[in-house]
Formats: C-alpha cells, sequence, structure tokens
C-alpha cells in the first residue's frame, strides 16, 4: 500500500468510527431521526474515501462522488432535523440529483476543472444552509453547535476561494492543494465530534434543566428557587438595596382536584404558571414551592424602604389578579383566589431560612384572617410569635417554658452559644416529649406532624451550622417563628382520638 493510498484509508476510517459512534446516540424524541442521517452520511462519505485506496477507474470515481454528494446532502438533512427546521425533502433531494448528474457528466468528459467548480457551487450552497440553522435556527443552541456551524460556515468560504484560485492563479491553487489534504479530515473530524458531543451537551442541560424546574409548571423548583435567594441575599448586601419576598397560596385548590379530579388540577396549575411566568419581569424570580404553593423574589427593588414596599404590594396585587382571572378548561370554568404574605429583605439579610419562614408565616397570617387578602410580615403583632396553648396541659407547659426562654433572649443584650445550645436542646427534649404524651395519652399525631418535627429538627441543625457566627436575635426570633407556625399549623390539631366499641 503506497502512501497516498493509506492516507485515503486512514480518511476512510475515521469517518466510519463517526458512522458507528451514531449508533450509541439515544436522541431525544424531538430530534427524531436526526442521528441516523448522521449515520448514513458519514458512512457515505467513508466509502466516498476508501473507493480510492484501490486503482480509481471511471466506476469508482463515479462512485466515489455519488457517495460525497450523498455525505453532503445527508448533512443538510440532518441539521434541518437537529435544529428542528421544516425543510421538504425535496429540495435537497433535489439538488442531490442535480448535483450528481451534473458531476457525472464532467466525469465522463474527464473534466476535471468543471468537476470542481460544480462542487464548488453545492457545496457551498448545503455548508452556508447547515451553518445557518446551526447557528440561527436552532432554538437551543449549546457550544458544540455553534462550533459545528462555524466550521461549515469556515469551509463554504475555503471552498469559493480555492474555485477562484483555479481560475485566477493556478499556481496558488496548486499549492493549496496540499493544505486541503489536511483540511478535509480536520473538517470531517471537527463536525463528527463536535455533532455528537452537541447530543451529550443537551442530555446534561436537559437534566439539569429538569432538576431545577418545576415539571408540571416549568417554573423554578424549590431547589433552583433556595439558590436565587442566597444570591439575591449576596446581591443587596452589595447593592445597598431592598428586595422582597412574595408567598401565596392558592386558596380553594383542594375542592378543585376533590371535584374534576387531578388532571383538571394539574392543568389549572399549569395555566397559572404559564400566566404567572408570562408576566414575570427581569428581577423579577417565580417558583413553584410545592402544592398549591408559588413564590415571587423580587431581587432589587430600590434603596428606599417606603418604595420597595409599595412596588411589592403592586406587585401582589398584580399576582393576585392573574391567579383570580377564571380558567376555561373544556366545559368547564374554574376561578381560584390567592392568599399572600410579604416579606421585606433588608441590605442586612442573610439568613435564607429567616426570609421564607417570615414569608411564610404572614402568607398563613392571611389565610387565618381572611382568604384572598395580603400582609406584611412586618405587620404582624409580636404576640403572633408566641406559641400557642393547644388544651393539653404537659405540652402547653413545655410550649411555656419554649416561649420564655425565647423571649428572655429577645429581651438580653447579648446571646452567647450556649444560649443558643439551650434553646435547642428545650425544644427537642420538647418534640421527643410530645410524640410520647401524644401516644400515652391517645391523642392523633399525623405523619405529617411527625414530618413536621424532623423539619424543625433540621432547621436547627441547619441554623447552627450555617450560622454560628451571626449569634444575634435575627436567629432566636426564627426559631420562636418556625415553633409557632408548628403549633399553629399541627399542635392546635391535636385531640384525643376515639375509641371504638
Amino acid at each position: 500500500m503506497s502512501v497516498e493510498q493509506a492516507y485515503y484509508f486512514s480518511v476512510a476510517l475515521i469517518n466510519l468510527v463517526f458512522a458507528l459512534a451514531g449508533t450509541r446516540v439515544r436522541e431525544h424524541e424531538s430530534n427524531s431521526n436526526s442521528i441516523l442521517f448522521f449515520m448514513i452520511s458519514f458512512f457515505a462519505y467513508f466509502v466516498s474515501w476508501f473507493v480510492y485506496v484501490f486503482e480509481v477507474g471511471k466506476v469508482l470515481q463515479i462512485i466515489g462522488a455519488l457517495t460525497a454528494s450523498t455525505f453532503v446532502w445527508g448533512m443538510v438533512m440532518f441539521g434541518a432535523k437537529r435544529c428542528s427546521v421544516n425543510l421538504p425533502c425535496q429540495l435537497p433531494a433535489g439538488l442531490f440529483i442535480l448535483q450528481c448528474i451534473i458531476q457525472i457528466y464532467t466525469l465522463q468528459q474527464a473534466d476535471l476543472t468543471n468537476y470542481f467548480h460544480v462542487s464548488a457551487v453545492f457545496l457551498p450552497i448545503a455548508f452556508f444552509a447547515i451553518g445557518y440553522m446551526f447557528l440561527k435556527l436552532k432554538v437551543e443552541r449549546n457550544p458544540s453547535d455553534i462550533t459545528v456551524g462555524y466550521a461549515y460556515l469556515s469551509m463554504a468560504t475555503i471552498i469559493i476561494a480555492r474555485s477562484i484560485l483555479l481560475e485566477t492563479s493556478p499556481e496558488l491553487f496548486a499549492l493549496s492543494s496540499l493544505y486541503s489534504q489536511v483540511i478535509w479530515p480536520a473538517f470531517c473530524t471537527t463536525i463528527g465530534v463536535f455533532a455528537l458531543l452537541s447530543y451529550t451537551e443537551e442530555a446534561q442541560n436537559r437534566v439539569a434543566k429538569e432538576s431545577n424546574t418545576d415539571l408540571l409548571t416549568g417554573l423554578n423548583n424549590r431547589r433552583m428557587f433556595d439558590v436565587e435567594l442566597t444570591h439575591c441575599l449576596n446581591g443587596l448586601a452589595r447593592s445597598n438595596n431592598y428586595g422582597a419576598l412574595i408567598y401565596f397560596d392558592l386558596d380553594g385548590f383542594k375542592p378543585i382536584n376533590d371535584q374534576y379530579g387531578h388532571n383538571i388540577g394539574d392543568q389549572v396549575l399549569i395555566e397559572l404558571g404559564m400566566r404567572l411566568k408570562n408576566s414575570a419581569r427581569k428581577n423579577e424570580i417565580l417558583a413553584r414551592l410545592g402544592g398549591d404553593e408559588f413564590a415571587l423574589l423580587l431581587t432589587d427593588i430600590g434603596s428606599v424602604q417606603s418604595e420597595a414596599r409599595k412596588q411589592a404590594k403592586k406587585l401582589a396585587v398584580r399576582m393576585q389578579e392573574l391567579v383570580n382571572t377564571p380558567i376555561f378548561y373544556g366545559e368547564y370554568t374554574i376561578q381560584v383566589t390567592s392568599s399572600v404574605g410579604i416579606h421585606m429583605i433588608t441590605p442586612g439579610s442573610h439568613s435564607e431560612m429567616l426570609v421564607l419562614t417570615e414569608a411564610d408565616s404572614a402568607m398563613y397570617q392571611s389565610k387565618a384572617i381572611k382568604k384572598g387578602s395580603i400582609t406584611f410580615s412586618d405587620d404582624l403583632a409580636q404576640s403572633e410569635y408566641a406559641i400557642a396553648k393547644i388544651g393539653v396541659r404537659d405540652i402547653d407547659h413545655e410550649h411555656e417554658e419554649i416561649d420564655d426562654l425565647i423571649h428572655s433572649l429577645l429581651n438580653s443584650n447579648t446571646i452567647t452559644p450556649d444560649n443558643i445550645k439551650n434553646l435547642e436542646q428545650c425544644i427537642k427534649r420538647h418534640l421527643n416529649s410530645e410524640e410520647k404524651l401524644s401516644r400515652e395519652l391517645g391523642l392523633n399525631m399525623t405523619a405529617a406532624h411527625l414530618r413536621d418535627h424532623n423539619k424543625i429538627l433540621r432547621s436547627l441543625a441547619s441554623i447552627d451550622e450555617k450560622n454560628h457566627v451571626y449569634l444575634t436575635k435575627e436567629f432566636v426570633s426564627l426559631i420562636g417563628k418556625i415553633m409557632s407556625q408548628h403549633t399553629f399549623e399541627h399542635d392546635k390539631m391535636l385531640c384525643k382520638v376515639p375509641q371504638k366499641h
């Protein structure tokens, strides 16, 4: 085998490897069959190079030309499928047939100059089209798509330049032929590697998006919202501006599920998610926190607190209007309302948990006062933070003990790590005691109640782990709000289970 034959054989194998590598791709259904065109194209290109390993006559020249054209126009179809472009297959098929007819004619006439010029017409048309699809028409472009697009545009430009050189400067054209033997394999390798990498990047992006997105509504999920909240607090600290967290909970959503079924309930959430997303502005971050609870984070609403408060209230009203607008689904007309809680985030806020708890408490206060109302967390009376009595003597006594300890710390001048540790231990003892008393007295402590106990313990651990250097009244207040909310939602529901006779 000569050096030239070894060169053609090596390039042929490169293209065969890409064709076989395509079999390992499992594409998303929206790009159905794009990888099939990729594999067919590269296999055809493998054949077009492989025939030159042998003594080339007219027949092998024609086979090489036909398979090379198959690669070109097959990649056009690959680009259309990959970029979700509705390209009529008759167009590339017609250009493919026309190119083949003209090339076969020039080969039979042994007119290699015109053969080259024909390629310099059809190949740039195809390559510019592919480059345009990847760079402009593909909706979710990734870096590999951009590389593929520019590789095609660059190659189209080189082909046109060499065609011009053939007529204007044959000496330079002959010199460029040496470089062409490097450029074509490099081009095939580039588009092969990065076209396959594009599938990998797309899959990675989809996984990342699904892990951070509520799959039903398309809004941010709780995980992503927590990340955005952390970024917001850091940004407000740098800018010295105010932000706001708006919690809103749908009123009357459960009866919709009960009356119409969960499928209709899901459609209601999807419609509301779409309305909220379409109305969101640059500094507004939306999320579905779970069930029928949503949150809107305003990341920067100015440096004047009174104006920031007005803006937050105005936006909350706008959100309520979107939620309150009737939803028409088939024969059903469905309407829900929302109760809203707003917490103004100051530039000095550094506790995500405190911000969330304040907004959540304000929202529950709205539901308790009047469903469909709006409550600011700083409008809540201090007495609302006290841990309520539930009518069970031993549990109420422990609530008073925790309440007294919290208020003594809030009224003291300094708070030490030992003070925080003592409060944590007191709450842990109470939760264990409450579970034990519920069993002994036959109280109806539910699984949700127990899960909230675990949530409180995790919250205490999180506060201790993340914020041990910030031993301020802010965190004591946070613990009080967590316990107050737990009592309001769960402890007040404790009662004796009727004995069966």
